[in-house]
């Protein structure tokens, strides 16, 4: 996953916009960012926060100083060291794929912050906050909660296509619904993705469109 071949997997796929959110880190969004924009391919910068309950929530920014002191902020609250025997090496990249340095925490582990306050954080940072894959049963809402808690103020709910049985009956919401391909791998990037309405490939023009505002909209 060198930031040259996500893109050149992106444009090949012919999406428009891509986010780049690691878990719980947003060490490698500039390097991605740089080579998105040498090739031609929008790049938006986010992290996936593992929430104190085990909760995936995708964050998004269009300010890196804004995704970074959001970074800070949940890198604070994991002490845990990665053991690269174990999980492999967490690697820092430059726009060129050349490896910067490692990132010793251990980027699998659940944050400090709860669901409640992953959202007021990224709210004081002009973030959107989009729940992860919310009918899986890891790491997703209706998994880990049962249910959409709607007053806690997410921008849309993220679901997939192989939900656990039952999660339909339980997705009780009125928010957007997208989906996106969580990828991992090369080979996953563009499998599953979202058609926007929007006048420009930017994330105010998103979230515009989650909230339908101006003709802007989630088309399909």
């Amino acid at each position: 996953m060198y930031p040259t071949a996500i893109v050149k997997r992106a444009i090949e796929r012919e999406l428009d916009i891509i986010a780049i959110c690691d878990h719980n880190c947003s060490g490698n969004v500039q390097a991605v960012i740089a080579a998105g924009k040498r090739a031609g391919l929008t790049v938006l910068g986010g992290m996936e926060i593992c929430s104190e309950e085990e909760v995936h929530l995708l964050t998004l920014f269009d300010n890196p100083e804004d995704l970074q002191k959001m970074d800070d902020e949940i890198s604070a609250t994991i002490c845990e060291k990665n053991d690269p025997e174990i999980f492999g090496d967490q690697v820092l990249f430059d726009e060129y794929d050349n490896i910067l340095g490692l990132e010793d925490r251990l980027l699998m582990s659940a944050s400090g912050y709860t669901i409640e306050e992953v959202v007021e954080s990224a709210g004081k940072y002009k973030g959107l906050v989009i729940a992860s894959h919310v009918n899986r049963e890891a790491y997703g809402l209706l998994g880990v909660l049962g249910f959409i808690p709607d007053e806690i103020g997410f921008d849309a709910l993220e679901i997939v296509l192989d939900g656990f049985p039952g999660s339909e009956e339980m997705l009780i919401s009125d928010l957007p619904l997208v989906h996106f391909s969580d990828a991992h791998y090369l080979n996953q990037i563009g499998s599953v993705s979202t058609e926007f309405l929007l006048e420009a490939p930017t994330l105010e023009e998103i979230g515009m469109a989650l909230k339908r505002i101006k003709g802007r909209k989630v088309a399909s």
